[in-house]
C-alpha cells in the first residue's frame, strides 16, 4: 500500500468530498491511501481502561460524582459525559477505539 501526505489550505468546495466543507479556508493535513487503510491498533483494552480507576480504598465514587455535577454547571463537556453515564450510553469499546486513533 502506498500513501501520500500533504498540507493544504482548502480554498474551494470539492463536490466529491462534502465532508471537507467545514474546513474551507483552513489549513489541513490530508493522507490518501490507495486501497484499504492500515489497521488501527490500540494500546488499550478494557482491562487497562478500567485499571485507571483509583486504587484507594477510601475512594468515594458518589462524592466524586457530586464534584463532577458541580463542575458540569459550567462545563458542557462534563455535563454531556454525566448525561451519557446516567443514560448508560457510554460505549467503552468505542472510547478505547477513539483513544487509539488520536
Amino acid at each position: 500500500m502506498t500513501a501520500i501526505h500533504f498540507r493544504k489550505t482548502l480554498q474551494d468546495d470539492i463536490p466529491q468530498l462534502p465532508e471537507l466543507c467545514p474546513f474551507l479556508g483552513k489549513t489541513v493535513d490530508l493522507i490518501v491511501y490507495d486501497g484499504e487503510s492500515p489497521p488501527i491498533t490500540s494500546l488499550e483494552d478494557e482491562s487497562i481502561f478500567f485499571g485507571l480507576l483509583p486504587k484507594d480504598d477510601n475512594y468515594d465514587l458518589e462524592k466524586e460524582l457530586v464534584k463532577l455535577r458541580e463542575m458540569a454547571k459550567s462545563d458542557p463537556c462534563i455535563e454531556a459525559f454525566l448525561n451519557a453515564r446516567e443514560a448508560a450510553a457510554l460505549d467503552v469499546e468505542r472510547i478505547i477505539y477513539q483513544r487509539g486513533i488520536e
